[in-house]
């Protein structure tokens, strides 16, 4: 059951059914039945997490109850012809019933009124609660239906005084706050009871300018304990669109040291008043907030929308701030938030940003900074970054970066470099950027019989990761103008591509050899019957297989399709096999493949990370995300076929196969932090 946690609940998991005999145990609703028992729905998916009802015609319905009554099922009768018949249906922990007894208390209207009032009387605060719910809709009567909510809100329940308060919004049409406003404690000792009145607050701001509603919001805001987030939430909701009315108000209750007062400080974070974002610059800049408060104070200046908010951000960016680790996330935050402008036109502000990029270096936030300003003294930095990591995050943004500044000079020099590492380095973080800017200086390497046989082999695999690439050398092996040291390069790379369409060209131009025994595969059936070696099968998941290139199993592989660890005690065998043999049959949900293609032709084709307001994000098949900008998007489309290759079962035998699933069936615990 929940129980009051401040002005929230708490709960607790009672295990009144335990499928351990049954892994495919499956409650997927309860309720409870006319004669008291508890009823739960089962059903029966044979792939348990991808949402696939594989079989539609099983399930069961489980009935719980004392042994006593376990026996036999027999719906008792309600009668509600007379009050004492509706009432006991009333207390009914069945819906239905319980709808019976209130239709017909409501029916009988002052013939039922002596044995509310009696109910009202009960030990039980449910039963009063509805005792109370039927007796001030039965009345038409002001005085009557105020006089049994003044009562309401003086029971010893804080539950039922909750009731109370809801009851008296949907009676808003017949009585007024005045009738009420003497039975009303402000000062309630239950926080859920004074989150009610909060929430009846926001009602009233929409119809009245009274200045008593903002003194009433002070008082209950001054109650606030400073960890209560629910509580918290409350004073937000019935502040929206009052807070330039509510928070000096509070503000100036709290006197000048407001800030040292942990209460006061999130409702300031809370806040949305015009005057909020010079109030969270003053906390971010205070010593006597807490560090562990500094971030949270900032996040909350990217949901206001004052017209203060671009100088508090100057303020945070540009001015002082105490010690030197807050400063160094307090202004790089900052001007991260700021918008672009020309940083060389204020001497002052340039030398605070690269001495905030001083204290950056190596980082993301770095390569935005450096992109925003154009601080074009640090592109060389941002090369090397890329070249230092090149199949990472950081040299995806790099590349981007210096590809928007047009730094193609930059790039082909190091493309040119006669330090072959630099030049590899530089090719292979121009191919992780997906990027068809790329493709030209890419192709420059790729046709240069000046550059090393090695370097131009890698310009190849480099264009085979961007799709403009792929299509360009997809043209080079149709017009045959493929350097002949080249062609097995270009081959195997066009039969590794991720685009369906350059693969089934792979296929038809370039077939490859058969696969590992060339024998076919028997029956999903035959095959879920076969035991295996779940330890050569681990080894197999983790090399032949590729598994590991997109999976991950407790710490090891990577972080692309769902994790694996927990997987034998989520699908049966056949639903494995399933999976591997055909990918796009029961895509899981959330992993599903989409393409993104901009405005410059690029695309991009992966798993959907984020999509905001200002832009989608995509991990590919090596785990690296691309942000496209929303605004360039050409076209957004989630496609049919999976990220998950439809092959692999050319890497292996069918016992390999089988050994495989063997490992799969034995991963049934998460990895432990």
């Amino acid at each position: 059951m929940p129980k009051a946690d401040g002005a929230g609940y708490t709960a607790e998991t009672v295990n009144l059914l335990d499928g351990a005999r049954n892994k495919w145990f499956r409650p997927s609703d309860v309720c409870v039945a006319p004669d008291g028992s508890l009823m739960v729905a089962d059903w029966y998916d044979p792939g348990v997490g991808g949402h696939r009802m594989g079989d539609v015609e099983h399930g069961r319905v489980f009935r719980l109850a004392p042994h006593a009554a376990a026996a036999k099922y027999a719906a008792p009768k309600v009668d509600v012809s007379t009050a004492a018949g509706a009432i006991a249906a009333l207390k009914s922990a069945n819906m239905s019933a319980r709808y019976m007894g209130w239709t017909a208390l409501h029916a009988m209207g002052d013939k039922a009124t002596a044995e509310l009032v009696q109910l009202l009387k009960s030990d039980d605060p449910i039963l009063r609660a509805r005792a109370l719910g039927v007796l001030v809709k039965q009345h038409a009567d002001k005085d009557t239906i105020v006089a049994y909510l003044t009562a309401g809100l003086q029971d010893e329940s804080a539950d039922v005084r909750c009731a109370t308060l809801r009851l008296a919004r949907q009676l808003g049409g017949v009585i007024e706050v005045a009738d009420l406003e003497a039975a009303i404690d402000i000062e309630d000792p239950s926080p859920a009871v004074r989150r009610e009145l909060l929430i009846g607050l926001r009602e009233l701001f929409w119809s009245s300018r009274d200045d008593k509603l903002v003194a009433g919001w002070v008082a209950l805001a001054n109650q606030h304990d400073g960890a209560d987030r629910w509580y918290l939430e409350a004073l937000g909701v019935a502040a929206e669109g009052q807070w330039d009315r509510c928070l000096p108000a509070y503000l100036e209750s709290m006197g000048r040291n407001w800030m040292g007062n942990k209460a006061a400080r999130d409702i300031v974070w809370r806040s949305r008043a015009e005057t909020t974002p010079q109030l969270l610059a003053a906390m971010i800049t205070s010593p006597a907030t807490p560090e562990a408060e500094v971030p949270r104070a900032l996040r909350a200046l990217d949901f206001q929308r004052s017209g203060q908010k671009d100088a508090a951000l100057m303020l945070l960016a540009f001015g002082a701030v105490p010690g030197d680790e807050r400063a160094s996330f307090v202004h790089a935050e900052s001007l991260t938030r700021l918008g672009g402008f020309d940083i060389n036109a204020n001497p002052a502000q340039k030398a605070a940003l690269l001495a905030t990029l001083d204290t950056q270096k190596g980082t993301e936030q770095y390569i935005r900074l450096v992109d925003k300003f154009s601080v074009a003294e640090r592109y060389g930095d941002l090369l090397a970054l890329a070249q230092a990591e090149p199949e990472s995050q950081l040299a995806i943004e790099a590349v981007k970066a210096l590809l928007g500044k047009r730094e193609q000079k930059l790039l082909v020099s190091a493309l040119t470099s006669d330090d072959a590492a630099t030049a590899d380095a530089t090719i292979r973080a121009l191919a992780t950027s997906g990027d068809g800017r790329a493709v030209p200086l890419l192709t420059s390497v790729l046709n240069s019989e000046e550059a090393p046989i090695n370097e131009r082999r890698a310009a190849v695999k480099g264009l085979g990761s961007i799709r403009q690439g792929a299509v360009e050398l997809q043209q080079m092996a149709d017009k045959g103008t493929c350097p002949e040291s080249l062609l097995e390069t270009l081959k195997a790379t066009l039969h590794t591509v991720q685009w369906r369409d350059i693969k089934e060209y792979a296929a038809t131009k370039f077939p490859l050899p058969p696969g590992k025994d060339a024998a076919p595969l028997p029956s999903i059936a035959e095959l879920a019957s076969r035991g295996g070696d779940a330890t050569h099968g681990s080894v197999l998941f983790h090399s032949t297989a590729t598994c590991a290139t997109c999976h991950q199993v407790g710490t090891l592989g990577k972080n692309v399709g769902p994790n694996l660890s927990e997987i034998g005690k989520k699908l049966a065998k056949e639903a494995m096999y399933e999976s591997i043999l055909y990918p796009s049959a029961a895509i899981s949900h959330n992993f599903e493949n989409w393409l993104v293609v901009d405005d410059d032709g690029n695309q991009y084709s992966g798993l959907l990370v984020s999509e905001t307001d200002d832009a989608v994000e995509i991990k590919d098949p090596k785990g690296l995300v691309r942000s496209v900008p929303r605004g360039k998007i050409e076209v957004m489309k989630k496609q049919e076929v999976s990220l998950m290759p439809a092959d692999l079962q050319k890497l292996l035998t069918a016992s390999e196969l089988v050994d495989i699933v063997e490992y799969m069936t034995t991963l049934k615990e998460a990895p432990k932090p």
